[in-house]
């Protein structure tokens, strides 16, 4: 059985917040993420959410709590060229529980 994934995704101010995504929204342009992979989802766009990686998230936490607002924006644009393998784990865990939204 699949497990939801975890995402960095980029919020307010640039800040790095791990949650898990939930699925897909039908455009394929949102996934719908939650703090705790319980039932409070809200829609969060693909764009700003990656794949989860420990290095990744310490590295633009530091820069965040630093204010490094330039090293952030350079972080996240790296982010953004790499393929979301949460993607597809997403549609496997759709399949194994005949979700979707």
């Amino acid at each position: 059985m699949a497990e939801l994934p975890q995402v960095i995704v980029r919020a307010f101010d640039d800040e790095p917040v791990v949650l898990f995504a939930h699925c897909l929204q039908p455009a394929r342009k949102h996934i719908n993420v939650s703090k705790d992979g319980d039932e409070a989802k809200i829609g969060w766009p693909i764009e700003d959410a990656f794949d989860y990686d420990a290095d990744s998230f310490s590295k633009l936490e530091y820069a965040y709590s630093r204010g490094m607002k330039f090293e952030l924006r350079n972080m996240y644009a790296e982010l953004r060229a790499r393929p979301r393998q949460y993607v597809d784990a997403l549609i496997a865990f759709e399949s194994d529980h005949g979700e979707g939204e």
